[in-house]
């Protein structure tokens, strides 16, 4: 009797010890794959949108060495893992952000109501140049990226250069010098009528906040962009102006290193 009593003692802790099933709970995440995380009900477009937001904020805020993937990813509210499964590291993220913009800006452009295609050379160049003002006001996040980046030469300066900014200046170059092959606008060298007129446009609006506290209004206003564009457009043309008129003297002094003419 003692023995089937010990038999049936230990039965249920012979049942028991596979009921227990606490592992089993966790045996689901271990099958997750590593770098996968769940993107949570926001849907992984949504996400990656948000990520690029955040980024582009602090790109253009800081520039690229003093940001991480954890900065991103805590400014997007994610965990730094989401960054990396979407993008895989900081310079691909750098890159996307920088693609967006320049759709966002290229598509800006096209919805412009007055197209600069068929028009006379110095019309063209005239819209060019107005569009330019108003996509930069509308975002100047490119304007600060390229300034953080232009100032010096590395891998990201010569991929922004090869991937946007040459196809820019080309377009701006070859509506200039149509319109100098037509008499609307001075001879000039070309690269100085170039930089003029597509820094003045752009590189103005990274010193909004600084425009805002001093004169009450930021320059990405509609408004106070509407009046910059015009004024530039004033300012430049009427400079270029082919009225026969000699160019301005040179002023008396030189650069230093820079030897004496005449």
């Amino acid at each position: 009797m003692r023995v089937m009593a010990r038999q049936e003692n230990d039965n249920p802790k012979s049942v028991s010890k596979p009921v227990r099933t606490r592992k089993t709970s966790t045996a689901t995440p271990r099958r997750r794959r590593q770098g996968r995380p769940p993107l949570g009900d926001a849907g992984p477009d949504a996400t990656r949108n948000a990520l690029l937001d955040a980024a582009t904020k602090l790109f253009a805020r800081l520039g690229y060495e003093p940001v991480t993937t954890g900065a991103i990813a805590a400014e997007a509210g994610v965990t730094q893992s989401i960054v990396h499964y979407h993008f895989g590291s900081k310079q691909k993220i750098w890159e996307a952000a920088i693609d967006r913009l320049m759709a966002e800006r290229i598509a800006f452009y096209e919805n412009l109501a007055e197209k600069p295609g068929g028009m006379d050379p110095l019309t063209r160049l005239k819209l060019l140049t107005k569009g330019l003002v108003y996509a930069n006001a509308h975002n100047p996040d490119f304007a600060r990226v390229t300034v953080h980046e232009g100032s010096v030469s590395g891998d990201r300066m010569h991929w922004l250069v090869e991937s946007y900014m040459k196809t820019a200046f080309d377009k701006f170059e070859g509506a200039i010098r149509e319109a100098m092959a037509a008499g609307a606008i001075r001879q000039m060298p070309l690269r100085d009528v170039t930089l003029i007129i597509v820094f003045g446009a752009s590189l103005i609006f990274t010193f909004s906040g600084m425009i805002e506290r001093m004169y009450g209004t930021p320059l990405t206003d509609p408004e106070a962009a509407t009046s910059y564009a015009d004024s530039f457009i004033d300012i430049v043309f009427n400079g270029l102006k082919p009225d026969g008129a000699p160019g301005a003297a040179p002023l008396p002094f030189r650069v230093p290193g820079q030897t004496a003419q005449g």
